[in-house]
Formats: structure tokens, sequence, C-alpha cells
């Protein structure tokens, strides 16, 4: 150390910096103790040294909030991890709104992944069944349950009594006869229907076929009977 001027000149050589007080406290803050408050739908974060509000996840802005931005529910068909993030389901797919994964991308119907949750959604191959369960062998009849669409579907693609179904409320049921040739070619048949999506409805509109043996091949004599029950 020298004197110059009365004045006292250091020459230890640089001194390091030091971080400011406030800075140093928002630092150490353990991540239950914010200085801010954020909304419902928005979580405490730092971005660099700097505390902010960033949306939750299932919920996405558009421009940072402390700039103006308002958090807002993940729309259908998307995910949203949160922030500013908001990306499509893979193709064939969709979710719910308010996703946060990738895992709540659902495949379409008559659609099917393999692989990874976010791979893409490929059509249910050729040789593919009916879902487990759904039709039981009782001798002289095979009684399947299938969903309302898929009656509609199948009242289309054979052409008969189409206008007489489509009257009806998802809750009736129809009663097909079909005959032997059918059932010998049943998988290929409801199989084709299945990539059109019709197989598929939900629990409260469920309808019972029954397709007794006996009847002749469908597409020579067609319905033999399609009554729509109360």
């Amino acid at each position: 150390m020298m004197m110059i001027g009365g004045r006292s000149d250091f020459r230890g050589g640089p001194q390091p910096a030091r971080a400011a007080p406030l800075l140093l406290l928002l630092l150490s803050l353990p991540p239950s103790l914010s200085l801010i408050n954020c909304p419902s739908t928005a979580l405490a974060t730092f971005r660099g040294a700097i505390e902010v509000c960033a949306c939750k996840p299932g919920f996405f802005s558009e421009i940072e909030l402390d700039r103006g931005g308002v958090c807002l529910p993940c729309p259908s068909k998307s995910i949203c991890p949160g922030g500013l993030e908001k990306t499509a389901c893979p193709p064939s797919s969709s979710s719910p709104s308010g996703s946060a994964s990738f895992d709540q991308c659902q495949c379409l119907p008559g659609h099917e992944r393999t692989g990874q949750s976010y791979a893409v959604c490929t059509s249910v191959p050729s040789w593919a069944l009916l879902d487990p369960g759904t039709c039981h062998d009782l001798g002289l009849y095979l009684s399947c349950i299938l969903g309302a669409a898929f009656v509609f579907a199948v009242l289309t693609r054979i052409g008969a009594h189409l206008s007489e179904a489509s009257g009806y409320t998802l809750k009736n049921a129809f009663n097909v006869n079909l005959g032997p040739l059918f059932l010998l070619e049943h998988v290929q048949f409801l199989t084709a229907l299945r990539h059109s999506g019709g197989m598929y409805a939900a629990p409260d509109s469920i309808q019972r076929f029954v397709l007794p043996l006996a009847w002749s091949r469908y597409d020579t004599v067609g319905i033999i009977d399609a009554p729509v029950l109360p």
C-alpha cells in the first residue's frame, strides 16, 4: 500500500466482483418461497436471475406473462408442457383440452400406435380383428356388441334401411340378420368398416347385432329383417 496525497492506493491486484445482496437472496430462496404472486394458472420460475411467472402444464401463453401474456387452456389435439410451448399431437391422434404430455394424445378410431407415446398413429392393418370380447358364438348365432356409428356404417355399406335408421337415437338397437357366407367373410368386411372410423362409439350408444347362420348371403338377398327395437 502506498500513500498518495493522503489517500490509500491498494496495489494488491484486481479484486473479485461482489454480487448484489438482493440477487444473492433471490438465488438462495427455496422454490416454495416466492417473492411474486402468480395467477392460479401459472407458477413462479426464474428467467436467468429474475423471478417471473410462467404457465402451468396444461396451459400456454403466446407471449411472456410479464409482457401482458395470459395463460390459456391447452386446446384439444395439442399438448402444453407449460410456459409458451404448445405442440400439436402426432398425425391421426387427438387429445382433450388441457393436456400436458404426449401420453394424452390418443390414436383416432381405426388407428394404432407402436413404440413411444409420440409415435405416429397408423391405420389398423387389414388382418386386425374386432376388439376382444366384442363377438360371441352362440351356436346358431354370432352376437356382436358394436357402437351406434358402426350400425349406421353397416346400413350404409349394404344400402338398406339407412333413412329409417338415421331417424332414431343412438340408444336404440338394431337386430340385423345376415347369412353364413357373410359370417365367413365378416372379418374382412368389419375390418374394412373399421378403417372408416365407424366401429367406435361411446358406452351409452352400444348396439346389438344378431347374425344368424341360416340366412342367405347379404349381397344377393340383402337384409332379411332389420327392425328398430325400442
